[in-house]
């Protein structure tokens, strides 16, 4: 009996649950210029390699790495447009990294992902 009032204490009792958001965020503009989380993590390696892997949601959109300890922007993507041989403009990527671990980071990965395209290519052409 003293155990089953225990137990009830226990279920009625309110319970506060604290979270706190993950240290980095990627945020992404939808057309009609909202801006929604679509990845958290507390690993800076997680949140550049997804970053990189992400597309915008369109040519133009925004897309950033948020910091939710310093409270800032670390990463952002820039769009460059260039002239096609028939002068049609095309818009490029290009990954804007304000912090300097994340842009070694990001370095590594951009390195690893060319190792591994060339080991494809390798693999594919000797058989």
């Amino acid at each position: 009996m003293k155990n089953m009032n225990i137990e009830k204490q226990d279920a009625t009792a309110p319970v506060s649950i604290e979270t706190k958001p993950a240290h980095f965020q990627i945020y992404r503009q939808s057309r009609a210029g909202y801006y929604t989380a679509v990845f958290s993590s507390d690993s800076a390696d997680e949140a550049v390699e997804k970053f990189i892997r992400e597309s915008p949601e369109f040519d133009g959109g925004e897309m950033h790495i948020w910091n939710n300890h310093q409270m800032r922007v670390c990463a952002s993507v820039k769009w460059a447009i260039s002239s096609t041989e028939f002068g049609f403009p095309v818009q490029h990527r290009a990954d804007a990294f304000y912090d300097d671990h994340l842009a070694l980071i990001a370095q590594k990965v951009e390195e690893r992902e060319a190792i591994r395209e060339s080991v494809q290519e390798y693999i594919r052409i000797s058989m």
